[in-house]
């Protein structure tokens, strides 16, 4: 792996640039008998942070995959074996993490084995000085290749809440069309004084199904509690 990033000290640059990033990268996996399975060559020719915070990329990666045997690559959507070179890029952008609202968005795109593919993600988070934390996020899957079509969406919700810095409420809910499971973790962290904390943690899942009487169905739940303490002579 190489990487090269200069900060530009003046002129036109220097004004809106704090620092480029130029990397490169590559990654070769064989198997017992030495022969390539898989090679992964990543290129980043343009990334930059401005004065202000916010940061943008654009890298290519070059892809070969060689599949001993049938491959389900999604859901229902089987790639025969072979070998496969593909050719991908990625677009990401994020706005400085000191604000109280931040968005950043990445764009995955290009060829997918043997077709096509758009992978998208995008988050918003919103900072309450302090005290809580909102974060929403989504990522959109869409896939085209001569076997067939696929989708997968996951979305993701994270909100905490803190009432000191000792004491704080995480909630995090995550969704995904896959195996259309919504589930649901709270955390409670207690920091008594420091080394010595007690949690409270409490997971929940539900499956959704198109029955008239609930979309969703109760799977299970499930309850912790945890006392960490430190014993000091």
């Amino acid at each position: 792996m190489g990487a090269f990033q200069p900060r530009p000290t003046g002129g036109f640059f220097g004004q809106f640039v704090r620092q480029f990033f130029f990397d490169a990268s590559a990654d070769y996996y064989w198997d017992l008998s030495g022969n390539l399975e898989t090679s992964r060559i990543n290129a980043s020719p343009l990334g930059f942070r401005t004065q202000s915070g916010e940061r943008f990329g654009f890298s290519v990666v070059a892809n070969r995959d060689v599949l001993p045997y049938d491959f389900e690559v999604a859901e229902g959507v089987v790639l025969p074996a072979g070998r496969y070179d593909f050719t991908s890029f990625r677009l990401e952008a994020s706005t400085a993490n000191h604000r109280p609202v931040v968005v950043d968005a990445g764009y995955n795109f290009g060829q997918f084995y043997s077709g096509h593919y758009d992978d998208v993600n995008l988050g918003l988070t919103l900072k309450f000085k302090g005290y809580a934390t909102l974060a929403l996020d989504a990522n959109i899957v869409r896939g085209r290749l001569p076997e067939s079509r696929f989708s997968e969406n996951v979305y993701q919700v994270k909100a905490d809440i803190f009432l000191s810095p000792d004491l704080g409420l995480m909630n995090y809910v995550q969704f995904d069309d896959i195996s259309n499971t919504l589930g649901w973790s709270a955390r409670v962290r207690w920091q008594i004084s420091p080394g010595n904390e007690i949690f409270l943690v409490y997971n929940k899942n539900w499956e959704r199904r198109w029955d008239p009487a609930g979309r969703f169905a109760p799977l299970g739940d499930r309850g912790v509690i945890k006392i960490s303490l430190s014993i000091r002579p």
